[in-house]
């Protein structure tokens, strides 16, 4: 019903129904930032063709959403829009879309289908990952991955991109990433060893965070900054770093194992 929707300007501001199947209403332009966040009684959305932007959050935490329709005149999804949509199987994106925020799927763990429309070349999908070919960054690791070598043309591993991938056992990053972002591979607990790349300089809050099974990380001289909370509750883990450098400091200051090589 209208009186669901706070509407200004074209922007919907705010969602106030009890969810179910929900269409939103002609003459919207975009859907704003936390529109429909938390919204768990929502379980299908379709988005209407004059909307041209999904905002930050907009579907935050809307774990009863299984469907959603994105309209061909979409450009623009913001980061965390569809975080924590545990439900979420599948999605296409439109054609027009050029730009995807950070963390847009964070913990959609059953979404294993992604779909980029055909005349889309800003976004592919590779080995089950959705990746930015303009930012050359993995955005989202699909949710039933046990074993996954990052394409070469990847230099950034997004936020929260792998989050929950508890399946994944083995993982191969190039070269050629000097990015890993926060929590990046948070609570990926099948995951046993990761060697990271020369390029990379610093390991970010939470990045292995959670990955109880993990028992040897690889870590390359150049690092200089790793967060504290980069191995929170990696209990197993031994640390393998030149001797020296920051990594054999930090190892030592976490009361973490470390092996020098």
């Amino acid at each position: 019903m209208d009186r669901d929707f706070v509407i200004e300007n074209g922007v919907l501001k705010k969602y106030n129904g009890p969810g179910g199947d929900v269409v939103i209403l002609e003459g919207v332009t975009e859907i704003g930032e936390r529109a429909f966040f938390g919204c768990r009684g929502l379980t299908r959305v379709t988005i209407p063709a004059g909307v041209t932007m999904i905002g930050d959050y907009a579907f935050y935490d809307c774990m009863g959403l299984t469907r959603v329709t994105i309209s061909e005149g979409v450009t623009e999804i913001g980061e965390w829009a569809f975080s924590g949509c545990t439900g979420l199987t599948s999605v296409t994106i439109p054609e027009r879309v050029t730009k995807i925020g950070e963390g847009v799927f964070s913990g959609c763990m059953d979404l294993t289908q992604i779909e980029i429309a055909p005349g889309n070349r800003q976004f592919s999908v590779e080995n089950g990952l959705m990746i930015s070919e303009k930012r050359h960054c993995v955005i989202f690791a699909m949710g039933n991955l046990t074993s996954v070598t990052i394409p070469d043309s990847v230099t950034k591993i997004g936020e929260e991109a792998f989050r929950g991938c508890k399946g994944l056992t083995s993982i191969t990053i190039p070269a050629g990433v000097t990015e890993i972002g926060c929590a990046a591979f948070w609570h990926c607990t099948g995951l046993t060893s990761v060697t990271i790349p020369d390029g990379v300089t610093e390991i970010g809050g939470g990045t292995f965070a959670d990955c109880t099974g993990l028992t040897s990380v690889t870590i390359p001289a150049g690092v200089t900054e790793i967060s504290v909370s980069a191995f929170e509750k990696c209990k197993k883990l031994t640390i393998h770093a030149p001797a020296g450098p920051y990594a054999e400091q930090y190892a030592k200051k976490c009361n973490i194992p470390f092996v020098a090589e």
